[in-house]
């Protein structure tokens, strides 16, 4: 999933039109789960149920720890 999808997800929850800046760079750090789904299974939680979730959690006053994402970091040191 990108960031762009999952920011996307949340602006139709909320009612928002995600804006970006930049683009994704070659030397993005990047995750493939598809090792840990064929060796645990595809998550019991799909990842729109986790994003609902979360949206309602925030809606309702749910505390954040309001800390830097680094995504914009590329030697891996965060």
């Amino acid at each position: 999933m990108s960031v762009r999808w999952i920011a996307r997800q949340f602006g139709e929850i909320f009612g928002k039109d995600p804006s970006f800046e930049g683009e994704e760079q070659p030397t993005a750090i990047l995750s493939n789960a598809a090792e840990c789904t064929l060796l645990f299974g595809y998550p019991r939680t799909p990842p729109k149920k986790i994003i609902q979730l979360l949206a309602e959690w925030l809606e309702a006053g749910g505390k954040t720890i309001n800390k830097p994402t680094h995504f914009q970091e590329r030697t891996g040191k965060y």
